[in-house]
Parts: C-alpha cells; structure tokens; sequence
C-alpha cells in the first residue's frame, strides 16, 4: 500500500541479485542475444534446478512483446494472498524480475507486467519493449 505502483521500481534490484545467484549456483550463463532464448533460458534453470514451476512457456508476439506463461507457480498461493489484499501485481516475484534483469543485460530494455493466471495455476508475465 505504502508504495503502490512504484513497488515496480524496485523489481530491477532484485531480478540483478536473482540472476547473479542463478548464474553462480547453478552456472547458468546468458547466451545470445534473441530475447525469446535468453529468457527461455533463464525460465529453464528456474523451472529445472530450483522448481519454481512445472512451466514456463515463453512466446515472441512481435519484435516488441515477450510473453510468459507460468503454470504451476510456486509463488501462486502468495499472488493470490497479495491480491486478496487488494495487491493487483506480485512484483516481488522472482521469475519476472530475473527474466527483466536478462532482457536488460542484452539491450531489451521493457516495461514488465504481471498477471494472475488461474487457469494455470500461475501467472502471465508480460515484457513490451521501449
């Protein structure tokens, strides 16, 4: 409440922190520079070595637009606990604010956005370039 929608502001630090852990523990190292791979394989290591979810489905809608699909999220109880508290986007979540921190490492600079995804449960990441 106290910080409302510049919480968001603060999603850079911790996908920078996140990504350095991902890429010292499990030695994850970015290659490329194809937005849809680099975060594809971001979205592996998360789902393989830490289980954060059973999926994540990544998809190109144009050269601007970058969607993820997050099904059987670990972090799905706490969105849906944020919400009931009138917290529209988890921006505390992990897989969206490591895969920014991916895009911007390679020059895709984006705005992110996260929605609760029930059907899946889990989320739907949104990255559109600016």
């Amino acid at each position: 409440d106290t910080l409302g929608e510049s919480a968001f502001a603060m999603c850079g630090m911790m996908g920078d922190d996140i990504l350095k852990t991902l890429e010292k523990d499990s030695g994850l190292k970015l290659a490329g520079e194809d937005p849809k791979a680099v975060v594809e394989q971001v979205a592996a290591v998360l789902v393989k070595e830490y289980g954060f979810a059973s999926e994540i489905q990544a998809e190109l809608v144009d050269s601007q637009k970058i969607t993820l699909r997050v099904r059987d999220s670990v972090n799905a109880a706490f969105s849906e606990a944020l919400a009931a508290k009138g917290v529209a986007r988890d921006f505390t979540c992990p897989i969206m604010n490591a895969c920014a921190s991916a895009l911007k490492r390679i020059g895709f600079r984006a705005r992110q956005d996260i929605q609760r995804w029930p059907e899946g449960h889990g989320s739907i990441i949104t990255y559109t370039k600016m």
